[in-house]
């Protein structure tokens, strides 16, 4: 049942610290951010696979969606790159410390619930 209620959770809120509010410890809080963060990993790569079928079927000519589907692939590279480095940069503020991976996964939580968010935008202009 807890397990059921977790999940729960998970899909019905909209941040990690909603979605995991009393956690029993340490332990709890993790498991409940990395099932959401690995959740959001699916859903961006779910959404960014849906525009690209969008920019494919886009009524224009070729070039055109030749050239978004490229700008849009070193546009999502870019983004790796960056919350990789932001993402990293967060983990360091924890000097050392034993949170440094919690930082980083709320870091990236934080970063791929925004591009999640902008990508659905991006879709939702093609219908």
């Amino acid at each position: 049942m807890k397990f059921f209620t977790l999940i729960t959770v998970l899909f019905f809120s909209g941040s990690v610290s909603a979605s995991c509010v009393a956690p029993r410890d340490h332990v709890e809080q993790r498991a409940c951010s990395t099932l959401r963060l690995d959740a959001l990993v699916h859903q961006v790569l779910a959404a960014q696979h849906t525009l690209r079928d969008k920019i494919t079927t886009w009524d224009e000519e070729p070039e055109y969606k030749a050239a978004a589907l490229a700008n849009f692939d070193n546009a999502a590279r870019a983004f790796q790159r960056y919350q990789a480095q932001q993402c990293a940069f967060d983990a360091s503020l924890a000097a050392g410390g034993n949170n440094a991976s919690d930082l980083r996964i709320e870091c990236n939580i934080e970063l791929y619930s925004s591009y999640l968010k902008y990508i659905q935008a991006h879709v939702a202009a093609f219908k």
